[in-house]
């Protein structure tokens, strides 16, 4: 060989190229070898200059390489001591890479190597199999003749193949029979640009049932890669849902047809259904229940020649029918894939076809079955899925059919409906004008009376005058606001209010209504908040009805929180945090959009489970918006609901307020908090802290009775809520009396209704008094005060500390009066009114409470709100008039809003003595007092 040629080969090879003299020890074992020369390939792949290795040893080059589990030594000794050639691919730790290597001797004691670094490769490799390893799909490597070559774990999870049982085995080997055509050789298909090819094919399952597989394979380098998805459930759902699409536009279709009567009408719906179920033929009765007889609306079209039944109006009775009249007599779906083997055939139709497959459904209006709808002769079995098909078609159908038959009525009623409609609104935006005029003009009296010199008592008369007007003034202004909101205008009013009383005032007005359905409502107003803003009351007023109507109506268990806090607080306004918070069923995030629009709900069917039209939660943004705010939501399904908006109003220079009373004998008090509602307790909690007061808490009486006996004189007073776990608070105050240590610490019950009942029973299990929830601020730390005061001048309070107006009577020649109302001003209003005069009454809110406080105590006069959630005034004066049988009669004089002709009449016929229509004057129900009553 031209050893210039040689050279020249060699030393341009892109392979690296090194030359060595190996190095013996006496013995002849090869120690060590040395670098003689080498090409420029393997100085760029080694980043080694001819100083750095020339005339050294591989020790010397490459210290580290002792330290290789590989012993590249005496691999190439005993080629150059043997000759030979040899190649192999291996890693070096020391130098961290893989090579592929040729090695070969050609003279005795010398060795070259030709070698590449393939650590790339190889790395790619290794990703590769962990990616085999990893993916949920199906992966795959062939050779053009369809041979799997290596395939990934996940073929075991689907097909139950491991990949051993696999590579080396053909494509065909699994393949469906059908499929071969479409799924054998894919590579063919694929032409020279190297496009991916997608096909669809059955593939053999390890347990021998098939497997629907979507493909991808592309084609390169004389391999066929691979991936493939297992879409057998989602084949089947797809075909479930086309079958439910075509049920779909069927109803639809059917419903937007026109026909001149019910029984066109039907006629078509029958074409459709034997159609879209694959049958040859079918046909629709009516029936009637109480006749037990069907009518032939229509056989379908394509067995008309062979029937001999052409007489629309063939009546069968229900006794003469053989398998089309089974579904009446189960009153459930009957499918007869057999028919020949059918035990009841008897009573087939005159002039019936033959029948091989049947299925026949009942159609329910409600309870009664008013038609039979049957479908026969398809090639395959009826299932339960056409069933349930059918049955959807024809319930919607026959929503159609209903309004069909009244539609000639509706027609008429809806265009006098729409005349009165149209005259009802004039007369209605007339009204609302014409009312709304004077009754700003009460209340701007009101606002120069409340300036005046006013005693205490005038003052809050005059407040809750104030409050019922803006109350009904509230009521007008949204009935204009439906009109405002199409025009996109809300106008603001701006006046000096108290926003402690607006806010309580709403959440009293609630508190019976969350009573009833057994919620907690509690209301926290942070001390850092202005007792007086300027801003429009009416509207802050409207946005919180209508948040605590909506956490009432949509919480079922549980309570809702009303809070109020100092958001911002800036140069001449503050912009207050109203928060509303329930535990109802919540909202889900996909409805999220939809809540603040008008005229809508989260979900059309709440409309009729819980009323309303949707539009309030629009009003209520639109007017938080006004007042520069906010208004936005959170919820978890099931777990509750929190709204939160935001208002800036106008400081304003506060006035002392009158009649206020000095709590700063509360600082330093310390008093325990009986109450299991973590809520209740926060609300007294920071209510007390702010004035000074030590608290502890209990949520048990347990606890509460432990806590107690052991710093019996630590405490000087007890807060306890009535509605406790374990036992009422009645109990709990018995066990704390019966126990000498801490039996004189006045205790002061909790209570979310106080009447007559409640005075008594106070009295009784020797409570100090009892406030009534939600608990108010100032109304808890007089109490607090009242009671603490009394006790530190050494004797009991001869009367019950309370915020309600309800005192036994002095006098036994005042009548005993039952007031039956679940309206806060209403029952306020009348208790002032009979304090005015010297009485005074027991309270129920509704007519169940008022039936079972009769039956306790005898009363000479019952005032009964007709209107009241869970009885009402009707009903509850049935019942007691039931108890009283002929033993005594106790006067009950309606009060009822309705003033039309005939409700007196419906009054008296409940056994009541007497009409008062609301709103009452004062001398016309002190009139009736002395009718009834003792007074005369």
């Amino acid at each position: 060989m031209d050893v210039h040629f040689y050279k020249q080969l060699v030393f341009s090879s892109s392979s690296a190229y090194s030359y060595h003299r190996i190095i013996l020890d006496d013995s002849g074992v090869p120690t060590d070898y040395e670098f003689l020369e080498a090409n420029p390939a393997f100085e760029k792949m080694t980043g080694l200059e001819g100083k750095d290795y020339i005339n050294k040893r591989l020790t010397e080059v490459f210290p580290g390489i002792g330290n290789d589990s590989f012993d590249w030594i005496r691999l190439y000794g005993d080629i150059a001591l043997n000759g030979g050639t040899k190649s192999f691919e291996q890693y070096s730790e020391a130098l961290g890479r893989w090579y592929r290597v040729k090695a070969a001797s050609y003279e005795k004691g010398y060795f070259i190597t030709v070698f590449e670094d393939i650590s790339t490769e190889k790395f790619m490799l290794s990703e590769l199999n962990s990616f085999f390893d990893l993916s949920v799909d199906l992966l795959s490597i062939s050779d053009t003749q369809g041979h799997f070559l290596k395939v990934s774990r996940s073929w075991e999870n689907v097909l139950g193949y491991s990949p051993g049982e696999l590579e080396g085995r053909s494509h065909i080997d699994f393949l469906h029979p059908m499929d071969t055509a479409v799924s054998m050789h894919p590579e063919n298909k694929i032409d020279r640009s190297e496009n991916v090819v997608s096909f669809v094919n059955r593939y053999l399952s390890k347990d021998g049932s098939y497997k629907l597989l979507e493909w991808n394979t592309y084609s390169a380098g004389g391999r066929v890669y691979a991936t493939a998805r297992d879409i057998t459930d989602r084949q089947a759902m797809e075909e479930k849902l086309l079958l439910s699409e075509q049920r779909n536009e069927s109803i639809i279709r059917l419903l937007q047809y026109r026909a001149d009567s019910v029984e066109n009408y039907l006629d078509n719906v029958l074409e459709e259904i034997v159609e879209i179920t694959d049958s040859k033929f079918g046909y629709i009765y009516l029936y009637d229940e109480e006749k037990q007889e069907f009518t032939l609306n229509t056989w379908s079209k394509q067995v008309m020649p062979e029937c001999g039944v052409r007489d629309k109006q063939t009546v069968y009775q229900l006794e003469k029918t053989g398998a089309w009249g089974e579904v009446v007599r189960r009153r459930k779906p009957i499918i007869i894939n057999d028919f020949a083997q059918c035990t009841y055939q008897k009573g087939t139709p005159e002039g019936h076809v033959r029948i091989s497959k049947f299925l026949s459904i009942p159609v329910f209006d409600g309870d009664r079955i008013v038609a039979v709808v049957g479908i026969a002769n398809r090639d395959k079995d009826y299932g339960q899925h056409d069933v349930y098909q059918l049955m959807i078609i024809m319930e919607n159908i026959w929503k159609s059919v209903l309004r069909m038959r009244v539609e000639e009525e509706l027609v008429n009623s809806r265009n006098k409906a729409e005349a009165a409609n149209i005259a009802k609104t004039q007369f209605l935006a007339n009204m609302s004008h014409e009312i709304r005029t004077p009754m700003n003009g009460i209340i701007g009296f009101l606002s120069l009376l409340e300036r005046t010199t006013l005693d205490r008592e005038q003052y809050e008369y005059m407040q809750y005058i104030k409050n019922s007007t803006e109350s009904l003034l509230s009521v007008l202004n949204d009935i204009l606001d439906l009109s405002r909101i199409e025009a996109g205008r809300v106008e603001l009013n701006s006046e000096v209010f108290n926003i402690r009383s607006v806010v309580e005032d709403v959440v009293s007005l609630y508190a019976p209504k969350s009573r009833e359905k057994g919620l907690e409502i509690d209301l926290l107003i942070y001390s850092n908040v202005p007792e007086q803003l300027e801003g429009d009351s009416m509207r802050l007023r409207q946005v919180l009805t209508n948040l605590i109507n909506n956490a009432i109506k949509f919480t079922h268990s549980g309570g809702i929180f009303i809070g109020v806090r100092l958001n911002k607080d800036e140069s001449g306004h503050v912009e207050l945090l109203l928060s509303v918070e329930d535990t109802g069923i919540g909202i889900s995030k996909e409805h999220a959009d939809r809540l603040f629009k008008p005229f809508s709900q989260i979900d059309s069917s709440d409309t009729r489970k819980y009323g309303g039209s949707g539009l309030g939660l629009n009003i209520c943004k639109r007017i938080v918006n006004l007042m520069n705010g906010d208004i936005w939501f959170e919820s978890d399904p099931g777990v509750g609901s929190r709204f939160y908006f935001t208002v800036c109003m106008n400081k304003t220079k506060e006035s002392p307020l009158k009649h206020s009373i000095d709590y700063s004998t509360l600082s330093g008090k310390n008093i325990m908090v009986i109450d299991n509602n973590d809520m209740n307790r926060k609300v007294i909690r920071i209510y007390l802290e702010e004035v000074g007061c030590n608290i502890e808490e209990a949520k048990s009486a347990l606890a509460a009775i432990n806590s107690l006996t052991v710093k019996y004189n630590f405490f000087d007073a007890i807060l306890l809520d009535y509605q406790m776990p374990e036992m009422n608070g009645y109990d709990i105050a018995g066990a704390i009396k019966m126990l000498p240590v801490i039996k004189d610490i006045p205790i002061i019950l909790l209570t979310s209704v106080a009447g007559q009942g409640t005075n008594s029973q106070a009295k009784v299990n020797n409570f100090a008094g009892y406030l009534t929830k939600p608990i108010k601020k100032n109304d808890l730390l007089s109490g607090i005060a009242a009671v603490i005061s009394g006790m530190n001048n050494g004797s009991k309070p001869e009367k019950l500390i309370t915020n309600e107006v309800v005192m036994d009577p002095e006098d036994a020649l005042k009548p005993r009066i039952l007031l039956v109302e679940d309206d806060h001003i209403s029952k306020t209003y009348f208790t002032k009114l009979l304090k005015y005069n010297g009485l005074n009454c027991d309270i129920a809110v509704n007519g169940k409470e008022a039936v079972d406080v009769c039956l306790q105590t005898d009363y000479d006069i019952i005032f009964m709100d007709c209107q009241m959630p869970i009885m009402n005034g009707f009903d509850a004066t049935r019942k007691i008039r039931e108890y009283e049988a002929n033993k005594r009669h106790t006067v009950i004089i309606a009060m009822t809003a309705y003033a039309m002709t005939g409700d007196r009449d419906r009054c008296l016929e409940a056994g009541m003595d007497d009409y008062l229509s609301k709103p009452a004057a004062s001398q016309t129900l002190m009139a009736l007092i002395r009718k009834y009553g003792k007074l005369n």
